[in-house]
């Protein structure tokens, strides 16, 4: 449980280290520019170290229906060669993801110049795209959605198991293990569905900023 938490507290603050120099660089400055090229390696380490952050989530919902659907295989199963593992997988699989969008983002016809954002986020690019980017909101939907529908699956069992307990101390301590990650949870990807899954047309961006800075710097800011 707590190599998640430092692993996840590791992303937070990468998270927060790619987003939030530019940001106070384009306030302090009056000219408010980027390259290509260093907009589009923000964007590859931006989708990189958030789809960790999902996977870590999702990391950290079966690490804790294993405490509390089989406590006494607990040190067997989440053992730290496990832990390891299932984090180095991610990193591989989230890097390989993050490229292939990052390539195809760079690949899209822009019909102008002008990021609404400040720093380049996924929706502000593909609003500029001449041309709806299916395939960037498909790949968007699957690097959101996947992490999210197993830890769904993960505390619907967790809720069976709460149900079908008889001692109040151990309902008190399984609710207490879980309120913060759910409260995490809630508020990521609360903002995350938002912001990305919906069509590129449907963008407000505007709105999306004042979400962005939400999920880029207030959540980060919660983790333990």
């Amino acid at each position: 449980m707590y190599f998640f938490l430092s692993q996840l507290s590791f992303i937070d603050i990468f998270l927060t280290t790619i987003t939030v120099p530019q940001m106070l660089v384009h306030i302090l400055s009056v000219s408010k520019t980027i390259s290509f090229n260093h907009c589009m390696l923000q964007l590859f380490f931006f989708m990189a170290v958030g789809s960790m952050e999902g996977h870590l989530l999702a990391a950290m919902a079966y690490d804790r229906y294993v405490a509390i659907c089989d406590p006494l295989r607990y040190s067997a199963i989440i053992s730290h060669r496990f832990c390891l593992r299932i984090t180095l997988t991610s990193w591989v699989v989230v890097s390989l993801n993050s490229l292939l969008y990052s390539m195809l983002v760079a690949r899209l016809t822009f019909c102008g110049n002008q990021v609404t954002h400040f720093f380049c986020d996924i929706t502000p690019l593909l609003k500029l795209s001449c041309t709806r980017p299916v395939v960037n909101e498909m790949l968007i939907f699957t690097e959101v959605v996947s992490p999210f529908f197993f830890i769904l699956g993960s505390y619907a069992r967790i809720g069976v198991a709460i149900v079908h307990m008889h001692s109040v101390a151990a309902l008190h301590k399984a609710l207490s293990t879980c309120s913060s990650h759910i409260l995490v949870v809630l508020l990521l990807y609360g903002s995350v569905i938002h912001m990305y899954l919906r069509p590129s047309s449907s963008y407000d961006l505007d709105q999306d900023c004042q979400v962005a800075i939400f999920y880029t710097v207030v959540t980060p800011m919660l983790t333990p």
